[in-house]
């Protein structure tokens, strides 16, 4: 009976599994990310949280870093702005992973902690900067420096 699978999503036929198997049904339910980034609005607010305070000590987001300079240093400002986010947000999964730990030992029936960063992890965050320094350097050249 194709209905007493595990849930797949609404567009996935049923009745294909019976015939060819899918890689949907032997997917497991286990997140491969590390709990500070485990959920993507988590996510999003820590990465966004991160950037925020970082920008703010780089100063990031004054004019005369984004818009009133030449696209290289705006990129340069972005760097160093990502490399410092880059290391709160590997702190936030080394830390979210150690408390989770610690409530494995006080509660042994939760999800085990999972050692430290995962390799989901290191996508999520280090994979940011080519989106940041895109939209950077998209920012300055269409607004910024090139108009003047």
């Amino acid at each position: 009976d194709p209905h007493s699978f595990a849930p797949v999503p609404a567009w996935f036929d049923p009745y294909q599994i019976t015939e060819h198997g899918h890689w949907l049904i032997r997917n497991t339910v286990e997140n491969p990310y590390s709990p500070a980034t485990a959920a993507s609005g988590l996510a999003f607010v820590s990465i966004s949280f991160c950037w925020i305070v970082c920008g703010y000590f780089t100063q990031a987001f004054q004019m005369r870093n984004t818009l009133e300079c030449d696209t290289s240093d705006a990129l340069l400002v972005s760097l160093r702005t990502w490399a410092f986010t880059a290391l709160l947000m590997v702190g936030l999964a080394f830390g979210s992973d150690y408390l989770w730990h610690q409530i494995d030992l006080i509660h042994p029936q939760s999800p085990a902690a999972r050692g430290g960063m995962t390799t989901a992890d290191a996508d999520f965050i280090f994979d940011s900067l080519t989106t940041i320094a895109f939209w950077r350097m998209l920012y300055n050249t269409l607004l910024g420096y090139s108009r003047k």
